[in-house]
């Protein structure tokens, strides 16, 4: 909910008392379907995160991206290490 206003601040607060991890909560893989580039972007210099985790079927934020089309948001990823060669669980490459 803290990324469905925006408030990456809000965000640290939370996993700091939640004791969880953005990677635990898929954060990131939410932050790139729903927020825009800039939350996104401010989510990603927090460094917390597995740019590349992957989900229950093998994606990652960048196949994620790739699915909303975002180019600011894909380029991000690249720029922070985003791999464009991982596979999902049927063999999806992010870019084909």
């Amino acid at each position: 909910r803290a990324l469905d206003s925006d408030d990456v601040e809000l965000l640290q607060m939370l996993l700091r008392e939640g004791h969880t991890t953005l990677d635990d909560a898929f954060a990131l893989h939410y932050a790139v379907a729903y927020c825009d580039a800039k939350t996104t972007a401010e989510l990603l210099d927090l460094a917390l995160a597995d740019i590349n985790h992957q989900n229950s079927r093998g994606y990652t934020v960048l196949h994620v991206a790739a699915m909303r089309k975002e180019p600011k948001i894909i380029v991000s990823l690249l720029t922070k290490g985003a791999r464009p060669s991982d596979l999902t669980s049927d063999g999806r490459k992010a870019l084909q």
